[in-house]
């Protein structure tokens, strides 16, 4: 009796956000170094043009505008370290086929607005929102990071 207790709270603790891989997609998760992910975009988008780069000393984010005929825009979020800590897609589908979507894959949304859905995973979080009929943007967070990673610049300024 008790072993089966202690199996059902290790299977519960297990499965839940608390321990969730990182999301991604395309081959892209996360907390993935930049170089990491840019070859992987590369890959999965070979005929893509050149991204826009922005840089600042809080996040370096990197655009891909139309990389294929599925998407509209692709926007990474790296940490100054480096690290990914966001991604933002835009592609042409329904606010409703797209929950569909990712609920066959995260589970049933935590939230529903009026724009879209969100799923909390603990450290993570995935966010749908439609601003256009017919268009969605996915955004994948890592909520933590900047606890994790830390602020750089704020270090920088205590030196000043």
């Amino acid at each position: 009796m008790r072993s089966t207790a202690i199996y059902g709270i290790l299977t519960l603790l297990l499965c839940t956000p608390l321990f969730a891989d990182p999301p991604g997609y395309r081959g892209v998760t996360l907390g993935m170094n930049r170089s990491e992910a840019m070859e992987q975009m590369k890959s999965e988008f070979p005929d893509a043009e050149a991204p826009s780069i922005f840089e600042d000393k809080k996040v370096t984010m990197v655009i891909l505008k139309n990389p294929d005929a599925e998407h509209q825009k692709i926007t990474l979020h790296f940490h100054p370290n480096g690290k990914l800590f966001g991604i933002n897609v835009t592609v042409p589908v329904g606010k409703e086929e797209m929950r569909k979507t990712l609920s066959s894959q995260l589970g049933a949304p935590d939230r529903e607005s009026k724009r879209g859905h969100s799923w909390d995973l603990g450290r993570y979080r995935v966010i749908t929102t439609a601003f256009v009929k017919g268009e969605i943007t996915v955004k994948y967070s890592d909520r933590e990071a900047y606890d994790i990673y830390g602020r750089p610049w704020l270090e920088k300024e205590k030196e000043k």
